[in-house]
This record gives C-alpha cells, sequence and structure tokens, in this order.
C-alpha cells in the first residue's frame, strides 16, 4: 500500500511539472517522448525497449504536435513503462505489451488534447483593456491571475498523469500478462521494425506538405505488409 501510495505521489508530481511547459508556455522543448522513454528504460533496465519506444513516439510526433498531446503520451507510456518494472513484468520492443503500450499512450494523448482544448478555450482570449503596469493594483491582479494559472495546470496536469499511467499500466499489464496468443517468433522483430518505419513515414509526410498522403499511405501499406507476411 505504501509503494502505491508512493507510485502515485510521485507520478502526480512529476507529471505535473513536465506538462506545465506545453499547458503554460505551448511548448515541448524540453520534454521530448525519446527522453522520457530513455530514463523510463535506463530506470527499468531494459534500455533497449525504452530506446524503442522513445523512437517510436518521437517519429510520430514530428510535425503531428497539433492533434496529440505528445508530452502527455510519453508520460503514460514511460510511467507505465517503470511501474510495471517495479513489478517485474518485463516485455520487449514489438511485443504485443510494447505496442498496446505505444497504441493507449497515443490515445491518451489525442483525448488529452481535445479535452484540454474544450477545456481552456477561453484562456487565451484577449484581456480587457487594462493599465496594468501603471498602478500597483493592476500588477497584483495580473500576478495573481498568472498564479491561478500555474497552480491549476500544475493539479490538472498532476491528476491527467495518474489517470493516464494508470491506464496505460493496467492495459499493457492484462497484455502482457493474460494474453495466451501464441506468436510467430519473427513477429516481434519484424513489428519492432515496421512501428518506426511507419513513424518516418509519417514525419516525411508531415514535412513535405502536400505528400503527407503519400507517405503515410507507404507507412500504412508497410506495416500491413509486414503482418501479412508473418
Amino acid at each position: 500500500m505504501v509503494q502505491i501510495v508512493t507510485i502515485v505521489a510521485v507520478v502526480f508530481i512529476l507529471g505535473a511539472i513536465l506538462l506545465l511547459e506545453r499547458r503554460c508556455l505551448g511548448k515541448t522543448a524540453l520534454v521530448q517522448p525519446l527522453v522520457l522513454c530513455l530514463l523510463a528504460g535506463i530506470i527499468s533496465g531494459e534500455e533497449t525497449t525504452g530506446i524503442w519506444l522513445g523512437i517510436s513516439l518521437q517519429l510520430l510526433s514530428i510535425g503531428q504536435g497539433h492533434y496529440c498531446n505528445w508530452v502527455y503520451a510519453s508520460i503514460a507510456a514511460s510511467g507505465a513503462f517503470v511501474v510495471l518494472g517495479l513489478y517485474d513484468v518485463r516485455f520487449g520492443p514489438g511485443t504485443l505489451a510494447s505496442i498496446a503500450l505505444v497504441l493507449v499512450s497515443i490515445l491518451l494523448g489525442i483525448i488529452s488534447d481535445s479535452a484540454e482544448r474544450r477545456l481552456l478555450r477561453g484562456e487565451n482570449a484577449a484581456p480587457p483593456d487594462a493599465e496594468l503596469w501603471r498602478s500597483e493594483q493592476g500588477v497584483e491582479a495580473f500576478a495573481s491571475l498568472i498564479y491561478r494559472r500555474v497552480l491549476r495546470g500544475f493539479l490538472l496536469g498532476g491528476v491527467q498523469s495518474v489517470l493516464g499511467v494508470a491506464l496505460a499500466t493496467g492495459l499493457a499489464y492484462v497484455v502482457a500478462e493474460k494474453t495466451i496468443i501464441q506468436l510467430n517468433p519473427l513477429m516481434p522483430v519484424a513489428v519492432a521494425i515496421a512501428i518506426p518505419i511507419f513513424g518516418v513515414a509519417v514525419t516525411l509526410g508531415s514535412l513535405s506538405g502536400r505528400a503527407y498522403p503519400f507517405y503515410a499511405g507507404i507507412g500504412v501499406l508497410f506495416s500491413m505488409g509486414v503482418w501479412a507476411i508473418i
């Protein structure tokens, strides 16, 4: 029980801090999927899987920041990876559990981005005309506004992180421990290659503008081809 409470507290605090950059500054310069997943892999003693998770999410995130909260997706994936490692649940790149972790993390990131846009739709509206810098009362009101927004962002980010890590951990655990499907031994290797290549296709598509459907289609066809072969 003490361990669970400690994990929840750590996830809440770290997740809230990591999400503040995106929520308050609108940027994701410091928090990147590859960095978070690599750190999670080092902590769990599974650096290879951590690098694979990080590369997969990093490639998919390039140019697609408007559709998914990739910071949140990275927190969910890396947090679940560490929690599962603490309970000796191990899985390598390309396994069903790792695929489930990638998919649920991206889905959580998309849901989070959509919900946050709806919740904070009015916050970026132009403030009413006021001479904030010409009176002590105006400065205090402005500082209070910033404080409230940062505090709300911190609390909201903490709750989001705990829920995201819990959902990702639960799904990955069920797939890793309860699935009885027997897979072809080559399947994890093929999938471990296919997902990053699909990420490359999506990245090239996003960087090439109008050619996005073409490159994304190549990635989809390649991934379907891998599944058909195995």
